[in-house]
Parts: structure tokens; C-alpha cells; sequence
């Protein structure tokens, strides 16, 4: 199977020494796969002034699922992992999404990010 990524779409940003970024992130649905450690996300996309990854990345979803950015090397090979509920125990961690078809809520998701690029 094929592997998700994340598209990036820049909505607004300012910078001085630092460039600060809003916008969305959209995953690509089943049967696209979701792979262990996250799907890539490249931010070098119109709107981004940086080729250095960034020093921050909060995202943030409405369908419950938690996001983490794992910087890359650089802007185009950055990771969002993608955390569920493992199990209904009180108190149980988050596991990561399982290696398998990307769940309808993550692709269907309404996923927005604040990000922090320092400019070169």
C-alpha cells in the first residue's frame, strides 16, 4: 500500500529573525497507509521562508486524535506521528496509529498548526 503524507497549506505568517506560520495540514485517505514514526510532512511550501526545520511545530485536530512533529533534516522531510486511545484502562497511555490503512478521522480531520522557522 501507498503511504499518507501531509499536505501543507499556509494560512497567515509574520517574521523578523524568526518566521511564525499558521495554517492546516491534510493526511490522504484510505487506502493510503499510515507508517511507523509518522507520515512526512514537508513544510516548504509557498508561504514558508525557511529551509531549516522548524524549532516548533504545535498541531492540533477536532476528532480527538493527538499530533506530534518530529523534525527532519531540513523543511521537506519533517514527521507528524498520530496518537489514539490503545485501550479503554483508566489512566493508559496513548499508542501510536497502527501500521495499516489511515482511520477516516485522521484523513477527515480538521488539522491546524502553529509553527516557528528561523529565517537564513
Amino acid at each position: 500500500m501507498a503511504l499518507s503524507t501531509g499536505t501543507v497549506t499556509v494560512k497567515d505568517s509574520w517574521y523578523d529573525m524568526r518566521q511564525e506560520v499558521v495554517g492546516t495540514i491534510a493526511f490522504g485517505a484510505n487506502p493510503l497507509t499510515y507508517a511507523a514514526g509518522g507520515l512526512v510532512t514537508a513544510f516548504n511550501v509557498p508561504g514558508v521562508k525557511s529551509t531549516v526545520p522548524p524549532s516548533d511545530v504545535i498541531i492540533t485536530g477536532i476528532a480527538g486524535f493527538i499530533y506530534k512533529y518530529v523534525p527532519g533534516t531540513d523543511v521537506t522531510n519533517g514527521k507528524v506521528m498520530i496518537f489514539t486511545e490503545g485501550t479503554v484502562a483508566t489512566n493508559a497511555p496513548l499508542i501510536e496509529h497502527s501500521v495499516a490503512a489511515l482511520v477516516a478521522g485522521v484523513s477527515g480531520d480538521t488539522v491546524s498548526f502553529h509553527g516557528w522557522f528561523k529565517i537564513r
